[in-house]
């Protein structure tokens, strides 16, 4: 058992994921606070390489100046076609626009790009990523942008991270929220969250959609 400091600040860390690369180590996918400067980032995407035996290689995190990064759900992450690890999450900027984001590292554990999606009047967060048999991804999460309720969605994108098209599920004035997604047969998706049924009662939510996330 090995406990670790991946971003060496002796601050809160969590892990959401663990991933196999390409040269037989491990990415860990964890949270993390950092401080920068004068300033504590609440969150910061990070990714902690080991070796078979759990021995620390090296650290990559997805830094954006003013934003503080976040991982979703646990099992938030998944290889990417032709190695590396995508992994579906969120970020908050300083005025506290939520977007859901799609982080990218490399076969070699380095952090590569990340992608965001939403924005003020469209706000999104993301809790987990797949792959897609296209090459391209789903994100699934949450989403304020009816105005009237929290909805879950799902959006697809290309290889590239264009966005191809999105589908919100939920009831008007109805808490929902989507936590999971994986592949289901016949190139559509299984999702998995909770539904808000009043006075703090929550079900279990599983949806069945198509390729096109109807």
């Amino acid at each position: 058992m090995r406990r670790y400091d991946a971003l060496g600040q002796d601050r809160a860390q969590g892990a959401v994921g663990i991933e196999l690369l390409a040269d037989s180590t491990w990415l860990v996918v964890l949270s993390g606070k950092l401080q920068v400067g004068g300033l504590i980032y609440s969150s910061v995407v990070t990714g902690l390489r080991i070796d078979r035996y759990g021995v620390p290689l090296d650290t990559a995190f997805a830094f954006t100046e003013g934003h503080a990064t976040y991982p979703g759900w646990v099992n938030t992450a998944c290889p990417r076609p032709g190695g590396g690890v995508v992994v579906g999450g969120g970020d908050k900027d300083s005025t506290n626009i939520d977007r859901a984001v799609l982080y990218f590292f490399a076969p070699t554990g380095a952090f590569d790009s990340l992608l965001a999606y939403g924005g003020a009047g469209d706000e999104r967060i993301g809790r987990q990523a797949r792959t897609t048999p296209d090459g391209g991804y789903v994100i699934t999460g949450e989403t304020s942008a009816s105005g009237t309720s929290v909805d879950g969605f799902l959006l697809k994108v290309d290889s590239l991270g264009n966005p191809e098209w999105v589908q919100t599920y939920g009831l008007p004035n109805r808490t929902e929220v989507l936590t999971t997604v994986d592949l289901a047969p016949g190139n559509g998706y299984y999702l998995g969250g909770q539904v808000n049924m009043g006075s703090g009662n929550y079900d279990q939510w599983l949806l069945r959609v198509d390729a096109s996330g109807g």
